[in-house]
């Protein structure tokens, strides 16, 4: 009896109903006594697969479980994100790996990631900003900064005066 109230408790209980695009189920909800690895697995096939919705409900649990998110599975995530969601969900990746990067002293790993996702969703500024705080630069965010600047218009940017 304690072995299937165990498994019960581990269960995914997925919502049938699909998303706003007709994809799969809208939300994933895991109990909050959820093995890690169960998370690990699921956030990966969603970071895969979608939903976004599901994928970005589940980063609280990742966070609660003590759970990093490994760089494959936030590659996928961003690029999800900005096929299918919007600057705001794309946000909230950012906070989600920054603060768990500030609690594990990590982070720059991820600064490219983020220059890129913030220039595709036209947000410059931003991208600039994260950009100006990357301890060291690097050609890939570079080249994503100046072909986002190009694609708006060749907006004039004293950033590069520097």
């Amino acid at each position: 009896m304690l072995l299937q109230e165990q498994q019960q408790q581990q269960q995914i209980v997925v919502d049938d109903d699909e998303d706003e695009m007709g994809r799969g189920p809208a939300s994933v909800c895991l109990h909050s006594h959820s093995n890690p690895h169960l998370l690990i697995c699921t956030f990966s096939r969603l970071c895969d697969d979608g939903p976004l919705p599901a994928a970005l409900a589940l980063l609280p649990n990742l966070a609660a479980a003590g759970v990093r998110t490994d760089p494959i599975s936030l590659c996928r995530l961003i690029k999800l994100c900005v096929r299918h969601g919007k600057a705001s969900d794309g946000r909230l990746i950012h906070r989600h790996v920054s603060s768990a990067a500030n609690s594990n002293g990590e982070g720059a790993p991820h600064a490219s990631l983020f220059v890129s996702m913030h220039a595709k969703f036209g947000l410059l500024d931003d991208a600039l900003e994260l950009l100006g705080r990357m301890p060291e630069r690097n050609v890939v965010s570079w080249t994503t900064v100046i072909s986002a600047l190009a694609s708006a218009g060749g907006r004039k940017q004293d950033s590069f005066v520097k």
